[in-house]
């Protein structure tokens, strides 16, 4: 089966949770500890990755 041709390559997003980057490896419950605390909804938003330079 191939991939389709609008389809990212893995890695290439980020997640996002109200503004704050969140590691790759990191779990619900450690966003919500750490990355979530004083506002009442979670938002979590991805993006994909800027490509780097060099």
């Amino acid at each position: 089966m191939g991939r389709e041709a609008d389809t990212p390559e893995e890695g290439a997003l980020e997640i996002v949770c109200n503004g704050r980057l969140v590691p790759g490896a990191m779990s619900l419950a450690t966003i919500k500890q750490f990355l979530w605390r004083e506002l009442p909804d979670m938002e979590l938003t991805y993006r994909l990755r800027e490509p780097r330079e060099g």
